[in-house]
């Protein structure tokens, strides 16, 4: 999906309505809902991520997820939105030294 749009001032302030997602491709996709939704949550857990939610609000960063999901051909798009949500977070100086664990996000090389 376009998310995590990049381009000119007009394109980054352009709403993306997150629940305009076709359902029926969604479901086609990732058939259970539950599951995506499930491994979005994980931005919610205040045991991994609980130290940065009092600076940074995850809710754009799920919202992203669960796109993301709907649009993803592997099962592991949900380490995306984590990993902006993480890199966000330290950029403001919390340290989230386990989330990629705790998450099963683990870093390519």
């Amino acid at each position: 999906g376009n998310s995590w749009r990049v381009g000119g001032r007009k394109a980054c302030s352009r709403g993306t309505n997150f629940e305009s997602v076709a359902p029926s491709r969604c479901t086609k996709i990732m058939p259970k809902r539950g599951q995506k939704e499930r491994l979005c949550r994980l931005l919610k857990l205040p045991q991994v991520f609980g130290d940065c939610h009092q600076h940074l609000s995850y809710h754009m960063y799920y919202k992203s997820c669960l796109v993301d999901m709907c649009e993803c051909p592997s099962k592991m798009c949900y380490c995306e939105s984590l990993t902006a949500y993480a890199h966000e977070c330290n950029r403001l100086g919390v340290s989230l030294p386990d989330w990629r664990s705790d998450t099963r996000c683990l870093a390519r090389h």
